[in-house]
């Protein structure tokens, strides 16, 4: 344990003096210039974090910014861990709780930006295909969009994680695309947060409620369902296109959601509600309703890429006392996406 100790204190001194003699160096050519660092984690311990910003807030040449990466790997024997993955859920807020906690006490007051974040770092993980990870995105962005600066999702498609042995149409890749560029429920989960208005009017566990101009809103729901047990005693790259959906058969309930806006008084709305669910928008689900196929060619995956689209519902609803009045269900893993737009008065 000495030896181990000895090695990480020397390792945090080389790390600040070469980041201190860099960024001296590169904030020579200019005022506006941010240098920061360094990619960290905590699934190796807390305590060298916690060390290295109690040295680094102490330097001269401090960092514009800090970057770390979160994915949900811990060693053995720590944070409810099997087969080194943590089971709780929240452990990408904890994550940024502690950092900020830390960072807060030093007195080091920067920029807090996660460079890279997934639920699994497997690119042949088929639950990367499935409706939960468009939830899991959604739950995670709406936990801790005011804990850091940046979120940046890895990655974009799976592309990226193109190989040799790779022929069917999903491998479950960690891309919001696929190869051929069909949009995956985690690529819905993006794109509806990306909807949302300026101006956040409420925000709850599994909703979040915006408004633009002229009482137009634009609500983001989810309803978050964590796989159980089996998932976790299994190797990642080892789950079957057909055996994801046994993980989640404990949480089969749906949700109902009510809501109440206030609004402009005599006026008409539409509501346009978009929805992702087993049923619309999931390519792995469609997949399988195909059967499938090892082998898919340009017919087939255009198929595909028609299928994959979310459902979609227009409602109309008059101004009632100052409000208008809606409920919504979504199904376990479902995301859901709601227009309110005034007509004016009709």
């Amino acid at each position: 344990m000495g030896e181990w100790r000895n090695y990480i204190d020397e390792m945090i001194c080389r790390y600040l003096r070469d980041f201190a003699v860099l960024a001296e160096t590169v904030r020579g050519f200019g005022t506006n210039i941010k240098v920061g660092g360094g990619g960290f984690s905590l699934r190796f311990g807390k305590e060298q974090f916690e060390e290295l910003i109690r040295r680094w807030a102490k330097i001269d040449q401090r960092p514009s910014f800090i970057s770390m990466y979160i994915y949900p790997y811990a060693r053995k024997n720590s944070d409810m861990c099997l087969n080194n993955h943590v089971m709780r859920d929240g452990y990408m807020k904890s994550c940024l709780e502690f950092a900020a906690e830390v960072m807060a006490r030093e007195g080091l007051n920067v920029r807090l930006t996660v460079t890279e974040w997934n639920c699994t770092v497997f690119n042949r993980n088929i639950i990367n295909d499935t409706v939960y990870k468009g939830a899991w995105i959604v739950k995670n962005v709406l936990e801790c969009m005011n804990l850091a600066d940046v979120l940046a999702y890895w990655t974009g498609s799976d592309l990226y994680a193109e190989y040799i042995d790779q022929t069917p149409c999903l491998s479950g890749s960690v891309g919001l695309l696929t190869r051929e560029g069909i949009r995956k429920p985690a690529w819905y989960a993006i794109n509806f947060l990306n909807c949302l208005e300026r101006f956040i009017c409420k925000k709850t566990e599994n909703v979040i409620v915006t408004r633009g101009k002229y009482h137009n809103y634009r609500i983001l729901c989810h309803h978050y369902k964590s796989p159980d047990y089996r998932y976790y005693l299994k190797r990642e790259d080892e789950i079957s296109p057909e055996e994801a959906e046994v993980f989640f058969s404990g949480g089969r309930h749906s949700l109902r959601l009510y809501f109440e806006l206030p609004v402009l008084f005599q006026n008409t709305y539409r509501l346009k509600f978009l929805r992702v669910n087993k049923n619309s928008g999931s390519v792995l689900d469609e997949w399988i309703a195909m059967s499938v196929p090892q082998y898919m060619d340009s017919e087939d995956t255009a198929y595909l890429k028609m299928r994959c689209t979310p459902h979609m519902t227009v409602r109309t609803y008059k101004e009632n006392n100052g409000k208008i009045a809606f409920t919504t269900i979504l199904e376990p893993n479902e995301i859901q996406l709601i227009f309110v737009e005034c007509q004016g008065r009709i």
